[in-house]
């Protein structure tokens, strides 16, 4: 059991990041670039990367679009996604946690907190691990709803991975990186 989980967290990770780190845009991919960031038509969303972040990674994989984002000087690496959202919010967040909950163990995932980003409601996940399941590394996902209306609803989520050497600084740094998402 020791070594599925993390192959499992790899193959999450690997996944999530459409394969691998190399800067690349998919054609088909719905994140299209302008004024400095990039903009998700149907949820109606923008992101705008700011300096120092370097833009590793936009990937469509079926209806999801993926964006990697890393601070290296830092040492932290952030995905943002962008998925069709099919059922209520409220289960896609126990959903997500109970999937951290496999991945890094229950008791590494914290409770789901509510918070507000730009006037829309949204959750952040705290999670005592990493990718390497090492106890090196720990995390944060944000979750939001968005969409142009009750049928096109998104759900857009930030999942960020810090060192915990630095995961105070580190995390205060990824809280002004979600204020670049806009709606």
């Amino acid at each position: 059991m020791a070594f599925r989980r993390p192959v499992l967290a790899v193959v999450a990770l690997v996944l999530a990041l459409g394969g691998g780190f190399a800067t690349a845009q998919d054609s088909d991919a719905d994140l299209k670039p302008v004024d400095g960031g990039f903009r998700h038509e149907p949820s109606e969303s923008t992101f705008l990367p700011p300096a120092g972040w370097e833009v590793v990674r936009v990937k469509k994989v079926v209806e999801s679009s993926f964006l990697g984002v890393r601070d290296g000087d830092k040492g932290i690496e952030v995905t943002l996604s962008w998925s069709p959202l099919l059922i209520k919010m409220e289960d896609m967040v126990a959903l997500e946690v109970e999937q951290l909950g496999l991945l890094y163990g229950k008791d590494k995932v914290g409770k789901p907190e509510p918070i507000t980003l730009h006037d829309k409601p949204g959750f952040r996940i705290r999670v005592d691990n990493g990718p390497t399941l090492n106890g090196k590394e720990a995390g944060v996902v944000y979750l939001f709803e968005t969409g142009p209306d009750a049928d096109s609803r998104w759900k857009v989520q930030l999942r960020a991975t810090v060192s915990k050497r630095t995961q105070a600084e580190s995390l205060k740094a990824v809280e002004k990186l979600l204020q670049q998402l806009r709606w």
